[in-house]
């Protein structure tokens, strides 16, 4: 098969999948990088899951996409969240706000004025949990109230609706307005290293494989990700570049969809009418239960007619349950009741199918959380950044908005190795640091050889 090799040497080259790479790839083209987004499709592995499923449970807080249509063409709206306890929803943003402090204040001894003080631990709890359901990390409840980086933003309006394919067009269009260029691969055939430093990137594609030539790599996938040929040829010298970490998946979301109908009443033919809820509410059983498997589910509608509501209800269960069946499928069931509780009078149906009939592929959760004694890979060249899921504090897209300042940190410390411009603004103790790394030379051989190919 031919190689074909790209004419240009890119700034950064950015190894993503599930559109991972375009909030980064978007920041380095606004800052003048050359940038390449090499997006694998994942053949079969990602073919089974919708792309809900691949973005995962909290796209009602993304920016991405605020100015698109959804699936059916209706603008997309605002709405509040909340919080649908068992005594009752709790909002603290809209209308309702500050009837549900009052709920808050009497039935959990919750003061507005002070759940967010982290001393208060027995008054918290709704701030734990917030950044409970954002964490990719279980932690101890205590752990969540310092800080501030993993809050959802409860009192401000969310998306109403959001169209997951929709978020990820806009993301990809966005970055290919800026200038970036998008490649689609099937695999990650073979990386170069020269001198110390990755310098070449060749993928398989649909019409052979090509050859991307780079000054820094973005590596966006996780550990076992890069390990799995649906997105890694068995060439690539993975061990050259990484050192293993020690990943533990603790639990993960898993998707699903539910009907929910209203039932007629007795000697009527009239539809019992559904009780009106957000677009997006998270469901806690008990606040004092683990915020995990049936006692929490956070629910999207995607439909919605007078008598019929479609939800998805995104749950969290253990990582090694995602090929046991039957363990999911009792999950589905427990999860059901949980609903079924809160909305009386009403028929709950799930729209989507068993786990029982479901492929390997289908079965996979993409949103992985981690044992808190995981360590992420580290990397062993000097112009690679390792950007998977295990360095980022949050699940799906919110994950990756909050690493992308630090990623980019970096990767304006490695400019320095190749930019001349970069090195006079570099502060002293960085120009120290880069004469130290090439004395007895001006440059790596790698950086020259670039410089001198470069267009």
């Amino acid at each position: 098969m031919t190689v074909q090799a790209s004419l240009q040497v890119a700034d950064a080259v950015i190894v993503a999948t599930d559109v991972r790479g375009y909030g980064i790839a978007k920041r380095l083209a606004e800052r003048g990088w050359k940038t390449v987004v090499i997006e694998l499709t994942g053949g079969p592995l990602n073919k089974e899951l919708d792309w809900a499923d691949r973005l995962g449970p909290f796209l009602a807080w993304e920016s991405e996409g605020a100015e698109e249509v959804d699936g059916k063409g209706q603008a997309i709206r605002s709405n509040f969240s909340s919080l649908w306890l068992s005594s009752g929803p709790v909002s603290f943003g809209g209308r309702t706000a500050n009837a549900s402090a009052q709920h808050l204040a009497i039935r959990y001894g919750i003061d507005a004025e002070l759940k967010s003080d982290p001393r208060l631990l027995e008054q918290g709890w709704p701030r734990a949990l917030s950044r409970s359901l954002l964490s990719s990390r279980l932690k101890r409840r205590e752990l969540f109230l310092d800080g501030s980086d993993l809050e959802l933003p409860w009192s401000q309006p969310v998306k109403d609706r959001v169209n997951a394919e929709a978020v990820a067009r806009a993301r990809r269009e966005a970055a290919i307005g800026l200038g970036v260029r998008v490649l689609e691969a099937e695999q990650i055939s073979a990386v170069r290293i020269s001198d110390g430093r990755i310098d070449r990137v060749e993928f398989k594609t649909s019409a052979g494989i090509l050859t991307e030539r780079t000054r820094s790599l973005i590596w966006m996938l996780s550990e076992e990700e890069s390990r799995r040929v649906d997105y890694v040829g068995p060439d690539v010298p993975l061990e050259s570049f990484f050192v293993p970490g020690k990943s533990e998946p603790l639990m993960a979301w898993w998707r699903n969809r539910l009907a929910v109908r209203g039932l007629k009443r007795a000697n009527s033919r009239t539809l019992t009418r559904l009780p009106e809820t957000p677009s997006h509410v998270v469901v806690v059983g008990s606040i004092e239960r683990p915020w995990t498997h049936d006692n929490l589910a956070v629910l999207d509608i995607v439909e919605e007619n007078a008598g019929l509501r479609v939800y998805d209800v995104w749950v969290r269960i253990p990582y090694w349950a995602r090929a046991d069946h039957v363990y999911r499928d009792e999950q589905r069931l427990l999860t059901q009741r949980l609903l079924s509780d809160r909305l009386v009078a009403c028929e709950t149906v799930w729209a989507s199918p068993s786990p029982l009939g479901l492929t390997e592929p289908a079965v996979r959760l993409p949103h992985v959380l981690y044992n808190d004694g995981s360590v992420a890979p580290r990397v062993r060249l000097g112009n690679i950044c390792f950007a998977g899921p295990e360095t980022w504090p949050a699940v799906g897209l919110r994950g990756i908005a909050a690493m992308e300042d630090s990623w980019l940190a970096l990767l304006e410390k490695m400019r320095i190795e190749w930019d001349p411009a970069a090195r006079v603004k570099a502060s002293r103790m960085e120009r120290l640091k880069y004469a130290v790394r090439n004395i007895g030379g001006s440059g790596s051989k790698s950086d020259r050889n670039q410089e001198e190919a470069a267009p």
